[in-house]
């Protein structure tokens, strides 16, 4: 088959819909014949991949990139599958307004938009309408989770066969290390090896509230640290945590940016809760690897998060508007519940290897290609 991915952004920059796309590209690689449309926007030219086309942006609204001549591009191609990727993007938009006779499939990645502020409102008043129209011209909807299916089946009108859960998923073997890969990693990364340690992986940008994380270690005993590892590009937002660590204490907060992938996979290893605190998520990948190391899961409630982070294995925060006491509180029952860590130790890999490898999970996305074909 001919394949075409259309996605706003693509590796070497980095974020859950570029990895999601980046894994599906090279497993669909060893049987079809791929194709990437992207943007060129925040990505840097080095590390670019040869399957991908990155068009110049001229305008990028709330970090949707708007490329004038992507609709041409794609309308050019004719692959059998045009594969896009969330429908609040401009990649999508075009996707549906071009395709033609190719059959479109689309990845919602999320179903709901909970930013706050004027600008996110007007966004969403403007952009549900279109998205809906985007997911009413597809053949096949991909939601990650059933929260998803059912909201996307909700507010975008659609019939229910149109949508298919098929989750997001990793490659549950990258997580299993020896203890004796482990050895030398916190004298490397000077971490203090007498900590409790909260590792929270993600972008660092106001949309994951990193901020609130570290604030909540003022309602938690000296021997807690938080750890953020991720890429960034809101400068801005980097130098308020920044001050604000400072002014808890820098010992107890650590901030590595662009990690490699080995010291990404020995971090989470290293670490004894993962918290993840973003806004607008469908199954973020970073909560898939964090339970593939066995770690207990602390995270917000948005999306289709709580059909894979249960009580036994972690704590969802219910409220979406999340105050760092209520984080320092969940964090605090996590610990008086002595068995948490054993079991999340032994569940968490196991439902990763029984729900979420990607080997397993891109060969049905295939099947979904084959199936709209026919």
């Amino acid at each position: 088959m001919q394949i075409t991915q259309v996605v706003h952004r693509y590796p070497p920059r980095r974020g859950g819909i570029e990895n999601y796309v980046w894994r599906l590209v090279n497993e669909l690689k060893l049987s079809d014949d791929i194709s990437v449309i992207t943007s060129d926007y925040k990505t840097p030219k080095e590390g670019r991949t040869t399957e991908a086309t990155y068009l110049n942006t001229h305008f990028s609204p709330l970090d949707n990139p708007l490329c004038l001549r992507m609709p041409f591009l794609i309308r050019d191609m004719r692959p059998d599958i045009l594969h896009t990727h969330g429908h609040w993007f401009f990649t999508s938009i075009f996707s549906a307004a071009v395709k033609q006779h190719v059959p479109l499939v689309m990845t919602a990645h999320n179903s709901e938009m909970n930013y706050s502020g004027s600008q996110y409102e007007i966004a969403n008043t403007i952009f549900s309408p279109i998205g809906k129209w985007t997911c009413q011209r597809c053949n096949k909807i991909i939601a990650l989770t059933n929260y998803d299916k059912v909201n996307l089946i909700s507010s975008m009108k659609l019939n229910p066969d149109l949508v298919e859960v098929v989750p997001n998923g990793i490659y549950p073997e990258e997580f299993r290390l020896s203890r004796e890969q482990r050895c030398d990693f916190e004298a490397r990364m000077q971490l203090n090896s007498d900590t409790t340690r909260l590792l929270y992986v993600s972008r660092i940008a106001k949309d994951k509230r990193q901020d609130l994380l570290i604030q909540a270690l003022r309602f938690l005993p000296e021997n807690f640290e938080v750890v953020l590892v991720g890429s960034c590009e809101d400068i801005e937002y980097l130098m308020y945590l920044k001050q604000i660590s400072s002014q808890i204490g820098p010992a107890r907060i650590k901030i590595l940016l662009n990690l490699n992938r080995t010291d990404l996979i020995e971090i989470y290893h290293h670490s004894d809760v993962f918290v993840f605190l973003g806004m607008l998520e469908g199954l973020p990948t970073v909560i898939l690897e964090a339970m593939a190391s066995g770690l207990p899961i602390l995270t917000s409630n948005v999306g289709g998060i709580k059909e894979v982070v249960k009580q036994e294995n972690g704590a969802v925060i219910e409220d979406i508007f999340i105050k760092p006491e209520t984080i320092a509180s969940v964090v605090t029952d996590l610990f008086k519940n002595k068995s948490l860590a054993e079991n999340a130790r032994i569940i968490n890999p196991l439902r990763i290897r029984e729900n979420y490898d990607w080997k397993v999970l891109s060969k049905r996305i295939r099947g979904i290609y084959k199936g709209v074909i026919n």
